[in-house]
């Protein structure tokens, strides 16, 4: 019985400290910046965020600009093209309250974020007389809680639950691909993966047309930690050239995923490598 109390008890502790990362009210903006997932998006107008509707689109980061404005960067699909979709969003004043001209005037409001783990945000359409929230999170996906939390926010708004949507099980078109890294002066090694088609690309790129085979043997190393074999590196030096936009010239490739076109230059050394 003790123990059953002490278990209690803890869970009761565990979920306070919980809430208590959430804020409502009086927040502190630059930590709401940053990378971001949609996870969940919901409206009282289904059609709107339906496929192909103008307000489906998909949150990749948020910037503070220095006159208290919010540069949101997303992206949507536009005749099955993934298409970047840059708003600026004004500050109103209000705390947590922003301003935005797409499909018409829009005012959405922070209602709660844990700075490191999720936001939801309501929107109000005043040109077509609809309402939007969004769920974003830091990571790709997250709880069935805090989804069930959101769909119950959601009613509170008028929005009923078969009107929110979970954008983690959609082909949103990202690719996501990072720097492994870097030698500004030497060369550059991405890591790339899609999520519409699934599969793996990493790239070396050089400011000469060619490298040492030093580092190429390194790069085939760096491959194989990502679980792509040597028999999928492809030794580009030999092929045409172009430019990677920029101040600089880099050495590297132009690969097509799906509907976006990467154009990253010509020589280089690249690999492939399909889930």
């Amino acid at each position: 019985m003790k123990l059953l109390l002490l278990c209690l008890g803890l869970t009761l502790v565990c979920a306070q400290e919980g809430n208590s990362d959430v804020v409502r009210s009086n927040f502190d903006i630059p930590k709401i910046t940053g990378e971001w997932y949609s996870i969940l998006l919901a409206s009282d107008h289904r059609e709107k965020i339906e496929e192909n509707g103008v307000m489906r689109i998909f949150v990749e980061y948020i910037t503070l600009l220095e006159n208290s404005s919010l540069f949101i960067n997303m992206h949507t699909k536009v005749n099955g093209v993934c298409t970047e979709l840059p708003l600026t969003c004004d500050s109103t004043g209000e705390d947590g309250v922003y301003a935005v001209r797409y499909d018409g005037r829009n005012v959405f409001r922070i209602l709660e974020v844990n700075y490191s783990h999720h936001i939801i945000f309501y929107l109000e359409n005043f040109s077509d007389s609809y309402k939007l929230l969004e769920l974003y999170a830091r990571e790709p996906d997250t709880s069935p809680e805090l989804k069930h939390k959101f769909v119950e926010i959601c009613q509170k708004y008028g929005v009923v639950k078969e009107n929110v949507i979970d954008l983690t099980q959609e082909d949103d078109g990202k690719n996501i691909f990072r720097i492994l890294e870097v030698n500004y002066s030497h060369h550059i090694i991405f890591y790339l993966e899609s999520f519409s088609d699934s599969y793996k690309v990493l790239e070396l790129y050089a400011r000469e047309p060619d490298t040492s085979p030093e580092l190429k043997n390194k790069f085939v190393e760096i491959c194989q930690k990502y679980g792509v074999v040597k028999e999928n590196v492809i030794d580009l030096t030999q092929e045409g050239k172009s430019l990677l936009p920029g101040a600089r010239e880099w050495s590297g490739l132009g690969l097509q995923f799906g509907e976006l076109c990467w154009r990253r230059g010509g020589p280089g050394f690249s690999t492939f490598q399909k889930h």
